[in-house]
């Protein structure tokens, strides 16, 4: 039913597509394809072909899916979503999808509202300016001018081709091509204290067949490891932790090793996951952790009921 969806899907935006190519893309045989435009015909979609050059499979012209097709719940997480993400980068694209998802809801939704996302931490006041300035030059293929302080305080500054906007860990990183360092460099939008376009232009899709996996050394050396003793984590969790090697522990338990940046965000995260997720290294992280949890215990003292 998911293959059936996403093809439905597929059909409904990119208008035509062969059958070699959705074979492909959903990594089946065309045969299953062929089954599968039989149902969705079936189902009552208008699949149609076209011979020649440019055409293919594809629905009949004209034909709109009926909003039923998504629940209100998942509208208003769709819309609530994109209209927090315009308003940070200031992204006038995603404020038209909101204003669509909107429009899929009924008058009177059931919930008013899916969820709420807040981003007025003081990092993010000063992160919104120079994220917008990025995204604005990636669209454009602009040049930026930065000047950016790294890890050990450093100031420098960088002439950048911005390639990618990246949010990880609570932060926003920006993928790009150093002119000044003449190399590919990750850039923690919260170290950015000042961000200026110029006039210059660059080829940003061939600087992207190069681009390399996005990851938080930043040309500088990696985070120390984070040890982790685990308590029967399930696959999601692990798919979040980004499935490392999973050890055994000195205690017969079960251990993996992280290396994302030590910080206040890291700190709250964990403290957030115990007990079911412990520190094992570095000490001064788990000292600080085990310190936040115990103020959390002295403000939230248990309540006891006398008979």
């Amino acid at each position: 039913m998911e293959r059936l969806l996403a093809l439905a899907m597929t059909l409904l935006y990119k208008r035509t597509a062969t059958v070699p190519t959705l074979a492909k893309r959903f990594g089946v045989s065309e045969r299953t394809i062929f089954r599968d435009l039989s149902l969705l015909d079936a189902a009552g979609l208008p699949v149609v072909s076209s011979p020649g050059r440019g055409g293919g499979i594809g629905l009949a012209k004209g034909f709109r899916l009926e909003k039923q097709l998504f629940s209100e719940q998942a509208l208003a997480v769709w819309s609530d979503s994109l209209r927090a993400l315009s308003e940070l980068a200031g992204d006038d694209a995603l404020s038209a999808a909101a204003d669509l998802a909107d429009g899929l809801l009924p008058d009177a939704p059931a919930v008013p509202g899916a969820i709420e996302v807040r981003w007025d931490t003081p990092s993010t006041e000063h992160v919104k300016p120079i994220l917008r300035s990025a995204a604005r030059a990636i669209g454009g293929s602009q040049v930026l001018e930065i000047e950016y302080r790294d890890r050990d305080d450093v100031s420098s500054h960088r002439t950048i081709e911005p390639l990618r906007l990246v949010h990880f860990g609570a932060s926003w990183y920006l993928q790009a091509w150093c002119r000044t360092r003449e190399a590919y460099r990750l850039f923690r939008l919260q170290r950015i204290h000042s961000c200026e376009s110029s006039s210059d232009t660059f080829d940003r899709i061939s600087r992207l067949r190069d681009l390399p996996v996005f990851d938080l050394t930043d040309g500088s050396p990696p985070p120390p490891p984070v040890r982790l003793s685990l308590t029967t984590p399930s696959p999601d969790f692990l798919a979040y932790l980004g499935h490392p090697p999973v050890l055994a522990g000195p205690d017969g338990g079960m251990e993996v090793e992280i290396r994302w940046p030590i910080d206040t965000w890291l700190e709250k995260w964990l403290a957030g996951q115990a007990p079911e997720v412990l520190v094992r290294e570095p000490a001064s992280l788990r000292d600080r952790v085990a310190r936040r949890l115990q103020d959390a215990a002295r403000a939230y003292p248990e309540t006891r009921h006398k008979p």
